[in-house]
């Protein structure tokens, strides 16, 4: 038996398939975790009543122990999910790199680039400046009408939107600093690192490689991480996201920035609603830029972003192709 690559995996199409039943089996290996832990000690007949899948995980969300098995349940999947395929992946389609034949993995998943204290800076500035837009982009979006013969499909959609939201709000009540390190953890940590490995160290690169055009597989990547989060009432914001995200990666050349960026947008959103919880700063937080008064806050958001885009850009234009030439992204 050899070790390394799986050679046949190389074309775009194959890894495709490859990639989707990895994605497949770690999927029904999440949702038997999650039914497992999530349905231990509860009555069989309060689970009969549930009637289905959706009304299983819902149906007591003002259990603060039902809950706490949710959270727990939820932590396990993101790592079958989202973690585990891009790293199979990476040990069946990963060719030797002769520079580095211990770490190939950890090159062709761009683990193992340089990460410069310059995006330690810069990140969190653009970030949380990037938050007034993506408010109002996730305000057009939930705005947005689907044609009246497909009235039924929108329907379903706010339906999944409000389940979404329910589950949400359930994950996100804390009451003490433990919970938020908890929900920090399960929220902002492995979900950044998980999903920037799968969508941007995997997907984003197959894609780039099958259009033979790294802006293609960088807004493919970006339309299926935001699809996959199923609120589709909030597709829009999360695909622009998704789309900064994967020019991070581009022009930095280290998946660990994209990482950070992921991290810092989702730990934000769950720091702001503990301390909305704890009375230290009002609801309007969450929304910061939709109010009728809050123009300046999209316009200087704007302009941050537009000059912090600039400098990260502007970096990879001096130093990106010494990155690059070393193993880089595509």
């Amino acid at each position: 038996m050899t070790n390394g690559p799986v050679y046949k995996f190389q074309s775009p199409t194959m890894q495709l398939f490859l990639l989707f039943g990895l994605f497949f089996i770690c999927y029904l290996l999440a949702l038997i975790v999650t039914l497992g832990i999530s349905l231990a000690g509860i009555p069989l007949e309060k689970i009969a009543a549930a009637g289905d899948l959706a009304g299983l995980l819902n149906f007591n969300l003002h259990d603060p122990e039902f809950v706490n098995k949710l959270k727990w349940a939820q932590l396990a999947s993101s790592v079958l999910i989202f973690i585990v395929p891009p790293f199979v992946f990476a040990y069946l389609t990963a060719l030797p790199n002769i520079e580095n034949k211990k770490n190939r993995l950890f090159s062709f998943l761009d683990l193992d680039k340089p990460f410069a204290v310059f995006y330690f800076l810069i990140i969190p500035v653009l970030m949380i400046a990037s938050l007034p837009l993506i408010n109002v982009l996730a305000e057009i979006n939930s705005a947005m009408k689907l044609p009246g013969f497909l009235s039924e499909i929108e329907q379903w959609m706010i339906k999944a939107e409000e389940d979404a939201k329910q589950m949400t709000e359930a994950f996100l009540k804390m009451e003490n600093t433990s919970s938020l390190v908890f929900n920090i953890t399960m929220v902002a940590l492995i979900p950044a690192f998980g999903e920037e490995l799968l969508f941007r160290g995997v997907v984003q690169k197959i894609f780039s490689k099958w259009t033979k055009n790294s802006h293609w597989g960088i807004w493919i990547a970006a339309a299926l991480f935001s699809a996959m989060h199923g609120q589709f009432f909030g597709f829009l914001p999360r695909m622009v996201l998704g789309g900064l995200l994967g020019y991070l990666l581009y022009w930095s050349g280290s998946l660990w920035v994209p990482v950070l960026a992921h991290f810092i947008n989702n730990g934000s959103a769950v720091f702001v609603s503990f301390l909305i919880q704890s009375g230290a700063i009002p609801k309007q937080a969450e929304n910061i830029g939709t109010g009728k008064d809050e123009i300046y806050f999209i316009v200087v958001g704007f302009i941050m972003v537009l000059v912090l885009i600039w400098l990260v850009y502007n970096r990879r234009i001096e130093g990106g192709k010494k990155i690059q030439d070393k193993g880089g992204i595509f």
